[in-house]
Order: structure tokens, then C-alpha cells, then sequence
């Protein structure tokens, strides 16, 4: 693809998202790079090759995504098989793509089956968590606006949309429309399905997903940045070194904000994280090296594992069975929540962090 392809990388890797979970534990950016992997190696199949190494790489990497992510590998693999039907690819394509969706899903059908009793229980209790869902997709929009320089949760309840992220958003906009509109020759069908499987991945987190965090459009984006910059490069071409020089420019301002909101982001992020620990100690503390359990009402991996207890989500639907089967052992088991609950027959509060609360609770007589 020539230039877009690395100017591409820069602006999914220079974003402060692609900054940030860089260096987190998060599946999202390896569903973008394999996404992305995955969408290349298919182009060979649109031109009707049929070499085995071309085919087992592209299946491979749909399940690697669907590792990560299975519903994300569903949807990346959909504008796949469908642009590998229009251009009437060899059907080995069609096989390898969809047994790397059944691959990748494998595990996950498995433990769904085991924990929740199938995959469709396992959906309902994901909806009763409010993590999936339908309509509103304005108001996701708006969200994910609201969340385009921090924090890396939402929602951001009456937080306002910065202008200049409503500025770079439709710049960014704007580029892949062009893209897509001058895509020629060997570019075209790299362009029109990195768009494809782009905005399906988009989508996604738009219209089913109610949780918004900038990091669940990081596969969109990184698929999209190919659109938008051959669109940029094309628009460079046009006009020359007075657009080269503005693009330049552009780019090193949109680069330096893009690492300065990473650092403010990351320090906001570290301090939270910092809090979580400071309660978590608190109850390994009370636990008093007794076999602990702990359910929060958030951040509960971060304190159960600062703690060293089994830990649990307050809201999830299971949380008051599952307090109770810990007590029931005989284990030291703990509520903790930001917010005062309400009182708890028999529990023992336990010192917390300032804007924390934390109880034990104990057998009942």
C-alpha cells in the first residue's frame, strides 16, 4: 500500500488509547492487531490465491482473535467470508476462516457451558450485568465523544464533549471518506475491507454493548486508520508541498496531544489503582491470614487480589448465594463498597480507605 500503511500504524499506535494499553493487560488492542493481521492475510483470497501458508495464516489469526474476544472474531470474520464470496476466493478460504472462529470460540463454549450452564445462560447473565444490550446509540456516540481525551470508564454522566476531540473525530472522519472515495488500483480492496471489517467492529460497541471505555473501539480504529490515511496521503498528493507542510503539521500537534492526554490519563488511572490496593490490604489485614473472600461493588479483581481472597462482583446477580456459600465454609468474607450499604445483620466493619466502606460478615446464629 505504500505510505498509508505506516502512517496507518502511527495514528492507531499514537493514540493515547494504542499509548496507553500498550502496556495493559487488555484484550482489546490484541484483537485490533490480529484483526488487522488477519484482514491483510485475506486479500490474497480476494485475488484467488491458493497457497496453503496465505490460507492457514488468515484462519489462524481469526482465532487468535476470537481467543481474545469471540464475539469481536464473529464480527471481524463476517465482512471477511462476505468479500471472499463476492470475489469467488477458492472455498479453502471460506473453511479456514470460519474454523478459526470455531477455534477460538472452543474454550469459551466450554467454560460457558460449565459455569453458566451454555452459552445463551452466559448472554443473559452478561445482559443482567447491563453489558449488553440494544438502542441508544446516540447517546453511545455521545459517550464515547465524552471519553475521547478520559477517562477510560464510562459512563461520563454529564461530562462535555471537548472540542478539539469533536474536531479530530471529524478530521479523522473526513480522511477515510476521502480514502475511501480515491481508493484506485491495488489500494481499493485493501481500503473498502479494512472500512468493512472497521466499521462492523464499530458497530459493535455502538449498538449492543451498553458499557463504554475507549479501549473497546481500539479494533475499529486500528482498521479504520487505514482508510483515513490513505485518504491523507491521497489529499498530500493533490496538493502538494503546501499540504504536505499542513499535514505535517497536524500531525506533530495531534501527536503531542495525543501523548499528553496518555500521561494525564495513566496518572488518574495509577491513582485509582493505588486506592484499590489501600483496601485490599485493609481486608487482607482483618482476614488475618485466615481463607478470605471479598465481593466489591468495582474494582474487585484489583482489591481480591490485593487482599489474597476469592473475589467477586457485589452487583452480579449470584453475589448474595455466593457470600453466603464463603460464610457457610467458615472463611473471613467481606462487602465492600464506595458508597454506605445497608446494614447487614451480624457484619463487623472493617477500617477502610477514606470513601470506602468494608464489612465482615459473620455466620448466622
Amino acid at each position: 500500500m505504500g505510505w498509508p500503511a505506516p502512517l496507518a500504524a502511527f495514528f492507531f499506535a499514537g493514540s493515547w488509547p494504542g499509548l496507553l494499553y500498550g502496556s495493559e493487560v487488555m484484550p482489546n488492542l490484541w484483537v485490533a492487531l490480529a484483526a488487522v493481521a488477519a484482514s491483510g492475510w485475506a486479500l490474497p483470497g480476494l485475488r484467488g490465491s491458493r497457497r496453503a501458508r496465505d490460507v492457514g495464516l488468515a484462519g489462524a489469526l481469526v482465532a487468535v482473535a476470537a481467543t481474545f474476544r469471540p464475539p469481536d472474531a464473529a464480527l471481524l470474520a463476517a465482512p471477511v467470508l462476505v468479500a471472499l464470496l463476492v470475489a469467488r476466493a477458492p472455498r479453502r478460504w471460506l473453511v479456514a476462516i470460519t474454523a478459526g472462529v470455531a477455534i477460538g470460540w472452543l474454550p469459551w463454549v466450554i467454560e460457558m457451558s460449565l459455569r453458566f450452564g451454555g452459552p445463551l445462560a452466559a448472554l443473559r447473565a452478561a445482559s443482567a450485568l447491563s453489558h449488553v444490550g440494544s438502542a441508544g446509540v446516540l447517546e453511545r456516540v455521545r459517550q464515547y465523544l465524552s471519553l475521547g481525551d478520559g477517562p477510560l470508564l464510562g459512563p461520563a454522566t454529564g461530562a462535555a464533549v471537548s472540542r478539539s476531540v469533536v474536531v479530530w473525530s471529524v478530521l479523522a472522519a473526513a480522511l477515510a471518506v476521502t480514502g475511501l472515495a480515491t481508493a484506485r488500483g491495488s489500494r481499493r480492496r485493501p481500503v473498502l475491507l479494512a472500512a468493512a471489517v472497521g466499521g462492523v467492529l464499530g458497530g459493535e460497541y455502538l449498538l449492543l454493548v451498553t458499557e463504554t471505555a475507549p479501549r473497546f473501539l481500539l479494533p475499529a480504529g486500528a482498521l479504520l486508520a487505514i482508510p483515513a490515511a490513505a485518504g491523507l496521503v491521497e489529499l498530500i498528493r493533490l496538493g502538494g508541498r503546501p499540504a504536505l507542510a499542513v499535514a505535517a503539521g497536524a500531525i506533530v500537534a495531534w501527536a503531542v496531544w495525543q501523548a499528553g492526554t496518555a500521561l494525564r490519563v495513566e496518572r488518574q488511572a495509577a491513582s485509582g489503582r493505588e486506592v484499590a490496593r489501600e483496601v485490599g490490604v485493609a481486608v487482607r489485614s482483618a482476614a488475618a491470614g485466615r481463607p478470605c473472600a471479598v465481593a466489591s461493588t468495582e474494582a474487585y479483581p484489583e482489591i481480591g487480589f490485593a487482599a489474597g481472597c476469592e473475589a467477586q462482583d457485589l452487583l452480579a446477580p449470584d453475589s448474595g448465594a455466593w457470600l453466603a456459600s464463603r460464610v457457610a465454609r467458615g472463611w473471613a468474607t467481606f462487602v465492600v463498597a464506595k458508597t454506605p450499604e445497608p446494614e447487614i445483620a451480624g457484619a463487623r466493619p472493617v477500617p477502610a480507605p477514606k470513601g470506602w466502606y468494608a464489612f465482615e460478615l459473620s455466620p448466622a446464629p
